[in-house]
């Protein structure tokens, strides 16, 4: 039978930790073994890898949970819709799949031929292909990996107990030659 103390989690708060550190580690796989290509044929093996960090993620956020003073997924959830919707909805916006010719001929219909031509060309270079999107969307999901990672840690909860030895050190700088 375990010691109780006031510093003793109760087993629903381990279970979630559990399940925490699982996903945590599974991000952290997902992420580096993301592949790496130059734009071939074997492209599409990047994608499968951005998108399973984008879904490792998203697992790792659906888990959190606010617990007592640790608000956790209120303060994830502030960042996740302030910063990381935005910057991922601006990143699917320019999805090439999203363009519409015939909306932008009729836009550019004041124009000649040639003219309008040349914008709807300029306009096409600037969308992204779907590997583009899935590559940005999979870096900003590190992002808001980090920031739950952050914010676990702002409220204690990686670590079964605090780490102990350097909380109380500062390190002024080293010295060559004594």
């Amino acid at each position: 039978m375990m010691k109780e103390s006031n510093n003793d989690l109760p087993p629903e708060y381990i279970s979630i930790r559990n399940i925490w550190l699982q996903a945590i580690n599974d991000c952290r796989k997902a992420i580096s073994q993301r592949a790496i290509q130059e734009p071939n044929e074997e492209r599409s093996w990047r994608e499968i890898g951005d998108r399973n960090i984008v879904y490792s993620v998203d697992a790792l956020y659906y888990s959190l949970c606010d617990y007592g003073a640790a608000r956790l997924r209120s303060d994830v959830d502030d960042y996740r819709e302030t910063v990381y919707r935005k910057n991922v909805n601006s990143i699917w916006d320019r999805y090439t799949g999203r363009l519409n010719l015939e909306k932008l001929k009729e836009q550019y219909k004041d124009l000649d031929y040639f003219e309008r031509e040349e914008k709807i060309a300029e306009i096409q270079n600037s969308m992204l292909s779907m590997g583009e999107c899935w590559g940005g969307h999979a870096k900003e999901a590190i992002l808001l990996y980090d920031y739950i990672l952050q914010t676990m840690n702002k409220y204690n909860l990686l670590f079964e107990q605090q780490p102990l030895g350097f909380t109380n050190v500062e390190i002024e700088g080293v010295l060559e030659n004594e």
